[in-house]
């Protein structure tokens, strides 16, 4: 771009001087054109990292917050089977205790009548020999 302005400012019979003075002017407007955009595209950067670091901030806590959720869900879980296991030891041990109560009272009866029949024997077998002798 240099060359043909210079080019056709010295066709034109112009000084190099005034092409000098005339060429700095742009110069200096497209320094300054990049500096802006280098600072733009450095804010943009900054930006998109701080965008970036309240992403993965706002991730984790997301994250430990989905962790407690789920931790007292398992809790609650964990309680509630352990209340039902409770629940089916208690019926099962109502039920154990249940039948040893009916098995003793079967066996009281079995040995109450056999108790009868025990004291009927003696006597019949004391009266047999009271009767022989």
């Amino acid at each position: 771009m240099k060359l043909n302005i210079s080019f056709k400012i010295l066709k034109k019979g112009k000084s190099t001087k005034n092409l000098k003075q005339r060429v700095k002017p742009m110069e200096d407007k497209i320094v300054k054109s990049i500096r802006e955009a280098e600072q733009k595209a450095k804010f943009i950067i900054e930006d998109a990292n701080k965008q970036a670091d309240k992403i993965i901030s706002e991730a984790k806590e997301a994250s430990k917050s989905a962790m407690k959720d789920a931790e007292k869900t398992l809790l609650s879980l964990r309680n509630s089977m352990q209340s039902e296991k409770t629940k089916v030891f208690e019926k099962e041990k109502s039920r154990i205790l249940n039948e040893g109560k009916k098995e003793a009272q079967q066996l009281e009866k079995e040995a109450s009548k056999n108790h009868k029949k025990a004291v009927e024997f003696v006597l019949k077998k004391f009266e047999e020999e009271i009767d022989n002798a």
